[in-house]
């Protein structure tokens, strides 16, 4: 295991006993960022974790209220980021909240994983969200499922966001026309009601006043 790997594999051991779920659902990724769900709570503490491992020379967080991004300056390889998610929000529309995917996590090797169906809507609405359709690595994973699991990840899809998806490849085409069906359902979710979408503009305004800094 390369060093990179070797520090993903001490930061999720170390992350084991906390409500945390890993988004970035190959560990073994080396060129992509880890994205995690990990209450802000529990970010001092990982912290100050991080600032024990000899192979890091610097440790850059930048953080508001949705999330905060850590880039690890390893001393004799290239950077490593870190994306923690506090909360899955699209501008002021929230979705997948922490108590759904922490409540229906598994377990798979010491790494705490979001149920499939979660992790479907997770890759999907980050990209579409974006004007971009699913990317070709998380593609591949869905597609070594068997055709039964596919069709039930795409009719809980379909069902929660009112689109019309019939395989899995069509997620990695954008498609204008589904973006605003998501977005529409996504308005529709019962925890986007009016005083939730007013705390979560001013957090985020709050939030994009904090600097990128050095810990």
């Amino acid at each position: 295991m390369n060093p990179r790997n070797t520090i993903k594999r001490r930061i999720f051991n170390f992350l084991y006993l906390s409500d945390y779920v890993l988004l970035d659902y190959q560990l073994c990724l080396t060129e992509e960022p880890s994205e995690f769900l990990l209450a802000k709570t529990g970010l001092d503490a990982l912290i100050q974790e991080l600032k024990s491992y000899p192979e890091l020379s610097h440790i850059r967080m930048s953080s508001n209220a949705n999330f905060s991004k850590i880039i690890l300056e390893l001393k004799e390889e290239s950077p490593l980021e870190l994306v923690i998610y506090h909360r899955l929000v699209h501008k002021s529309l929230s979705y997948l909240t922490a108590e759904m995917l922490l409540f229906k996590r598994r377990v798979v090797e010491k790494l705490q994983l979001p149920a499939l169906e979660h992790l479907l809507e997770f890759v999907t609405l980050k990209q579409f969200m974006q004007d971009k359709g699913m990317e070709e690595r998380h593609f591949r994973y869905f597609d070594e499922f068997h055709i039964l699991v596919q069709e039930g990840l795409l009719d809980y899809f379909n069902n929660k966001y009112g689109t019309h998806f019939s395989t899995l490849f069509e997620l990695t085409n954008f498609s204008e026309t589904a973006k605003q069906t998501m977005l529409k359902n996504l308005k529709a979710l019962p925890g986007n009601r009016f005083p939730q979408n007013i705390n979560i503009r001013w957090s985020n305004f709050v939030g994009s006043l904090r600097q990128a800094r050095v810990v």
